[in-house]
């Protein structure tokens, strides 16, 4: 990956000149992750991926809202994703498990998603499955691929706010992200990816996440506390899923699911304190 000096040398040759150091400060380390459908009988244990039935210690139990398992999306090796210089505040051990009511998103209730992490070794995880008369699996299996790629704020960003950038100047922005993950030979495709700015496709999502995490939830029509916009710029992306016909998701028309977590919680690794956000087309 490029160094953020590098970075700000390719934003400086660009109309973005003025401005490149200050887009270059933005710049966050983010990790592609690229899909190929992998078939049981040869999935590796303890290998990061997509679908599929989790691979959990013995101690944990499939979790459940409602009375109904939730759907499992998939589970991520943090030891063998620590040499990435995006992973650095993640846990450099155990495994991240990721679960929610595909079904019930949009309705922003807390217990309708779970993301648990345990520091264990994956020789001591099997693989989970649920009663005969349940279904066990609601995506087929998919390993990574990964990209260490500098991601750059969109142009819905309130981080960008402050620049005053034209629309132009957005539009070469993106093309300019669209150029490093060319150069980190980033295939086409569905944007799985780990930390970093979000590829948002209808507005910013951080007041979002502080209301609807503060309960706060129908904040847009009606008032909130103001001193809840001081803790907005503290949410940051942590796992974003696209729609994806290797793994038979979709999110919406052909949207992506983003799981944000505020930069205090994330250091204390209370992943219960996640905020999920569906966006579509």
């Amino acid at each position: 990956m490029l160094s953020r000096a590098e970075l700000q040398e390719i934003l400086g040759k660009t109309e973005l000149t003025a401005k490149a150091s200050r887009i270059a400060d933005l710049a966050e380390p983010s990790l592609q992750m690229v899909t190929s459908p992998i078939p049981y009988a040869t999935i590796p244990k303890g290998i990061s991926r997509l679908g599929g039935q989790p691979e959990l210690p013995a101690a944990i139990s499939w979790p459940t809202w409602k009375e109904k398992h939730l759907d499992f999306l998939g589970q991520l090796n943090l030891e063998k994703l620590s040499s990435y210089s995006c992973c650095k505040s993640l846990p450099q051990s155990g495994f991240l498990w990721f679960f929610c009511a595909c079904d019930a998103i949009v309705e922003g209730d807390r217990d309708s998603w779970q993301i648990m992490h345990v520091e264990v070794g994956q020789d001591e995880l099997h693989c989970s499955s649920l009663e005969s008369d349940q279904k066990t699996e609601s995506f087929p299996p998919c390993s990574f691929s990964f990209h260490e790629c500098w991601s750059l704020p969109g142009g819905e960003s309130i981080l960008l706010q402050p620049l005053d950038l034209t629309q132009d100047d957005l539009e070469t922005l993106e093309e300019i992200q669209q150029d490093l993950f060319d150069m980190e030979s980033v295939p086409e495709g569905a944007h799985h990816q780990l930390m970093g700015h979000p590829r948002t496709i209808q507005t910013d999502m951080r007041l979002e996440c502080q209301l609807g995490f503060h309960e706060y939830g129908d904040g847009y029509k009606h008032s909130w506390p103001k001193e809840l916009e001081n803790g907005v710029a503290d949410w940051k992306l942590l796992l974003q899923l696209d729609s994806d016909d290797n793994a038979n998701m979709m999110w919406g028309d052909c949207g992506m699911l983003y799981f944000w977590i505020r930069q205090e919680d994330l250091r204390l690794r209370k992943f219960e304190n996640i905020w999920v956000i569906e966006q579509c087309y």
